[in-house]
């Protein structure tokens, strides 16, 4: 039963965590201790926390739009949505780089906009974008002519298969 205002987990993460929790009961000391830390590292790179896991969170009254691409992976992974585990790997990843490329940039506009329709909310009325400035036109450069043949420079010629060999052949 899942409970809206526990962070959604993916499910291949949850499986995973699911079954190195159960290793816990383990008669094996080092099992146990093993599977700890498994378990931990498993939560940790998902970007959690354990008391972030195990704590409902309130629910937000209201969307509060993003600034910035860090606060954008945050408020997507505090909505309810189940991201899969690519996407809640991207969410988690992007905050650490400097500048995210327009791709990175576009595929978190899409998963924004799931948290955002998730959070019940509407997207912003943006104001339209000027269309980009025209590219500066190529240079044009004159195609390389080739030169004429000079008449003082005469036609190389083949010499005739005669005279090629001074030896007749001897067979």
């Amino acid at each position: 039963m899942n409970n809206p205002s526990l962070p959604a987990l993916p499910a291949a993460l949850a499986q995973k965590l699911s079954r190195v929790l159960g290793m816990m009961g383990s008669d094996h000391d080092g099992e146990v201790l093993n599977a700890a830390r498994m378990a931990d590292r498993l939560v940790r790179d998902a970007g959690l926390t354990w008391g972030a896991l195990f704590t409902p969170s309130a629910p937000s009254a209201r969307w509060v739009e993003p600034k910035t691409a860090a606060a954008a992976c945050a408020a997507c992974l505090q909505t309810s949505v189940e991201w899969t585990e690519r996407e809640h790997q991207f969410l988690c990843d992007l905050p650490r780089f400097a500048d995210p490329s327009d791709k990175q940039l576009r595929w978190l506009m899409s998963l924004l906009d799931r948290a955002r329709a998730a959070a019940g909310a509407e997207a912003p009325a943006e104001a339209p974008t000027p269309p980009p400035p025209p590219s500066p036109p190529k240079p044009n450069r004159p195609r390389p002519q080739r030169k004429p043949r000079s008449a003082s420079r005469p036609k190389p010629t083949r010499p005739a298969a005669t005279e090629m060999f001074d030896d007749p052949i001897p067979w």
